[in-house]
């Protein structure tokens, strides 16, 4: 009786967990902006090498009353993968800060190349980037895989916002709803219409890849 209701508190636990983990999921996506608009990502880029804490506070333009709170910013970003720690040695052994500097993760080298391939799949990439941006992405894809004629294929799988026949109001509301969340997280992504589409600079880069 006794590890049955172990058991049973072990599960309201994590089901208390699992209930507060999608209600605060936003604070994902607003301490990725809080970063993007401290020019984070940018700072560690131009660094080129992993950044002591010590080092980022000070090349961040802000009240230094602040600074405790880079830490625990740095920390959730982290955890939700945006970026990694790498152990580094430090001058005359001084290991304060856990000898551990930040790094962007991967996806920043989208705009400088791409591994090799017979097919680059692209999901729920482009709705992050502006146009500018997608068409860097997609000249590097262009890049990474063979001539069309030669098997080579690219597929994007993104959102289309589209007025559909019929009442299907809640549909064309989540996709509404999809391009808030991108304006108010990334601010340059956004979802696109089929219109969009035909008439942006981000066709001409479609048609490159080809």
């Amino acid at each position: 009786m006794a590890l049955q209701n172990g058991e049973l508190s072990k599960e309201l636990l994590d089901s208390q967990a699992h209930i507060w983990n999608h209600i605060f999921s936003f604070i994902n996506s607003m301490s990725l902006k809080c970063a993007i608009q401290l020019q984070i990502p940018d700072i560690i880029h131009r660094h080129g090498a992993p950044m002591l804490l010590s080092e980022l506070v000070e090349a961040l333009a802000i009240n230094q009353e602040r600074t405790p709170f880079v830490y625990r910013l740095m920390r959730i970003l982290v955890h939700s993968g945006f970026f990694v720690k790498q152990s580094v040695s430090t001058p005359g052994g001084n290991d304060e800060e856990g000898g551990e500097g930040y790094l962007l993760t991967p996806w920043d080298y989208m705009f400088e190349a791409i591994p090799r391939a017979d097919a680059v799949l692209l999901n729920w990439i482009l709705h992050d980037w502006s146009d500018e941006e997608c068409m860097k992405i997609l000249k590097q894809c262009r890049k990474a895989i063979p001539s069309k004629e030669n098997g080579g294929k690219l597929i994007i799988m993104d959102m289309v916002v589209k007025v559909y026949k019929g009442n299907n109001n809640e549909l064309l509301e989540t996709q509404y709803f999809f391009d808030m969340l991108m304006m108010m997280t990334l601010v340059t992504g956004r979802e696109r219409s089929e219109k969009d589409g035909q008439s942006s600079s981000l066709m001409l880069a479609l048609a490159i890849t080809k």
